[in-house]
């Protein structure tokens, strides 16, 4: 029973408790006491029970106001502020929050109606805001820009929903603002380094590039378009690696193979080909960019363009190039001057000796012209080494004599003595034989000047295997290892780096190739040249040759080169009269019969009629190069298809052609070197014919 009705209840008993108290008074027999009591019980029963409803209701009374308290505190106290509109917009409600957003009194926002305070730009947005809210019925939201008080922006997220009464009509609208104000100017200042770093991006005078794993062109500021020549929609079309040119692509690939590991790189140099077909030479650096679980997805690479300064340094290098031909051309043109004047002299000699008819004085003479004539051969040699044309022709060997025979003849005459510690069981080689002579002379003579009152030269050889680990700049594997030592003057510190440089020497009467050859001939052999020295004490040379195995081949019987008599039909081609008259002359006197060609046109005519007349030749020596005429390396393909088993002699001074350390590869079946004697040539046209 509720307060209400218990109320109307106590009321009734107490009218009817009076009603019999009145008659009690009037007619006292007639009322019973029983009924009485009867009513002041339930009357007092009602009582109790009303005042402990009354002290519920207080308590709950109590509590809602608690509750109430608590609502308004947490509704005033909120981050977000809380708007209750009318159908009009005209603010009812407002907690603190709201009032303190805008900054302005709660008491002065009540009854205002709230479009008063939404920023110009902002109209639009918040009217299609609320006519959505009205036809949807359903929760909206946006963002839109508040003018506050003081003339500053709020910017603000609101989200609003309509409350309707019973009838279904617009009763209120309600609404959360939720401030935004140091986000927007977080993204705000965010665009705007973003746009600044695009700028720079775009403007920066070196390019960059991001490309995906897949080794594709993501993006490329400007730079990188005009670096390479493209668009940027054609350069996402390609690879980067496509972009490389021949020289640098198989460094490029290994970078590119180490970025997919992770792995970036700074400043390594690389050559880049334009659309135009142009070459850039730049400094790549790649860093690559994993995604949040560690995986490489793309890089950044940065190209700088160095082609400016490689033009220039390249030049600069041609300029002292040039200058230091010109220093060693000197120095050649003495050299050999001096060996023309020992030959023509001994010639002129000769002549007059054999005017007078002593043939025997007139051939010791020609037999020094001809020393002479071998010491222009060395000359020539040395600067094709140099001048990396000097490809070797290599067998295998055991240097074994070969050291103690270089030694030697270099010392012949000197106050230096040389020592040997050679073991029998050194390793085999594979080397050209001339040249390893020449580079172990040039260390011995360096050595031998390191001592001008002469002294002991300590020459050591010895079996080496180099495992993992090692500091020097080859390959694991067998070595033999050549020192040379002296008891000299040592090498100063500040000219110890410049040892191997080209046409640098401390000797006045020097041309600086000496140790440059050797180290040129070395490297071509796969090898090194290393060195230490104690000043005022002594110098090590130690050179590194990669062994041919571990078995010592057989050493050959020494060949006198003496002339030998020969049969055959030999077909000579070369343009230069002399060498074509003179080799023809050399071989009718060895016994063959000769024909003779200017070049391989003629050659291969003869060749042709030759055979037709079943008078075909033994064997045909062709000069590899014909100025303005067809030389060695197109005649041999025709001649070939003429006789498929012609033996032929490849005969040049120009040992930078690769045909001549391997003549067989390009059909031919031997070859001589010029300059060379009359012995040489006898000697390969026998052991070629021979195996006929």
């Amino acid at each position: 029973m509720n307060v209400k009705v218990r109320e109307k209840r106590i009321h009734e008993l107490r009218q009817h408790a009076e009603m019999l108290l009145s008659k009690k008074i009037k007619n006292a027999k007639q009322v019973k006491i029983e009924d009485v009591k009867e009513i002041v019980y339930e009357l007092q029963v009602h009582q109790i029970e009303l005042e402990i409803q009354n002290e519920e209701l207080r308590r709950i009374q109590a509590e809602l106001q608690e509750s109430q308290n608590k609502y308004l505190g947490l509704y005033n106290s909120a981050p977000t502020g809380y708007f209750t509109l009318d159908e009009n917009g005209v603010i009812l409600e407002v907690n603190t929050t709201g009032a303190e957003l805008f900054g302005i009194e709660k008491s002065k926002l009540l009854k205002t109606n709230f479009t008063h305070f939404i920023s110009p730009d902002s109209q639009d947005t918040f009217y299609l805001h609320c006519k959505k809210l009205f036809k949807t019925a359903a929760k909206q939201s946006c963002e839109i820009s508040f003018l506050k008080t003081d003339g500053s922006l709020l910017h603000a997220h609101i989200e609003s929903i309509i409350m309707r009464d019973a009838s279904g009509n617009l009763n209120q609208h309600r609404m959360i603002v939720i401030d935004i104000t140091e986000r927007r100017q977080a993204e705000e200042a965010l665009q705007q380094s973003q746009a600044q770093y695009q700028d720079l991006y775009d403007s920066a005078p070196i390019a960059y590039y991001s490309v995906g794993i897949d080794g594709g062109i993501k993006k490329a500021n400007k730079a990188g378009m005009k670096l390479l020549g493209y668009s940027l929609e054609k350069l996402q079309r390609m690879k980067f690696l496509a972009l490389y040119a021949d020289e640098s692509k198989a460094k490029a690939e290994q970078l590119y193979s180490k970025f997919c590991q992770g792995i970036g790189c700074e400043n390594e140099e690389m050559v880049y080909l334009r659309k135009d077909g142009q070459k850039v030479h730049g400094l790549l650096s790649v860093s690559p960019i994993p995604d949040e679980n560690g995986r490489i997805i793309e890089s950044r690479s940065v190209v700088v363009d160095i082609t400016e300064h490689w033009q220039a340094e390249a030049d600069r290098q041609r300029a002292e190039k040039l200058e230091s031909i010109g220093l060693l051309a000197g120095g050649i043109a003495h050299d050999f001057n001096n060996v023309l004047t020992g030959i023509l002299g001994n010639i002129e000699l000769a002549i007059a000796h054999l005017k007078q008819n002593e043939e025997d004085a007139a051939k010791e003479i020609l037999a020094e012209a001809e020393k002479a004539s071998l010491r222009a051969k060395d000359l020539t040699q040395q600067l094709l080494t140099f001048s990396k044309g000097g490809v070797p022709i290599k067998t295998v060997t055991q240097i074994n004599t070969l050291l103690e025979e270089a030694t030697t003849f270099a010392l012949m005459g000197s106050k230096t003595k040389p020592e040997f510690a050679i073991p029998e069981n050194l390793w085999a080689v594979d080397i050209d034989k001339g040249q390893l002579n020449q580079a172990i002379s040039n260390i011995i003579i360096n050595a031998n000047q390191a001592m001008p009152n002469g002294g002991i030269i300590n020459i050591n050889a010895s079996n080496v295997v180099l495992k993992e680990q090692h500091d020097l700049p080859l390959p694991d594997g067998n070595y033999i290892v050549i020192a040379i030592k002296d008891h000299g003057i040592g090498i100063p510190e500040e000219i110890k780096d410049r040892m191997f440089e080209p046409y640098f020497s401390t000797k006045q009467s020097g041309t600086g190739l000496g140790l440059a050859t050797s180290y040129s001939i070395i490297k071509y052999h796969g090898g090194i040249i290393t060195f230490e020295s104690e000043l005022g004490a002594r110098t090590t040379f130690y050179i590194y040759l990669p062994a041919f195995g571990e078995k010592t081949p057989k050493e050959e019987n020494a060949v006198v080169e003496t002339m030998v008599q020969g049969e055959g039909r030999i077909l000579v081609m070369d343009d230069d009269d002399i060498i074509r008259e003179m080799l023809g002359k050399i071989l009718t006197l060895a016994g063959y019969e000769i024909e003779l060609t200017r070049d391989g046109a003629e050659a291969i005519e003869r060749y042709t009629e030759a055979k037709e007349a079943k008078k075909t030749f033994d064997a045909v020596i062709m000069d590899l190069t014909i100025p303005g005429g067809m030389g060695g390396k197109e005649a041999i393909t025709k001649l070939l298809e003429i006789d498929p088993h012609a033996k032929v002699i490849v005969s040049s001074g120009y040992a930078t052609d690769p045909i001549m350390s391997n003549f067989k590869k390009y059909g031919y079946s031997a070859v001589v070197t010029k300059p060379y004697n009359a012995a040489q040539i006898e000697k390969t046209l026998q052991s070629l014919l021979k195996k006929k």
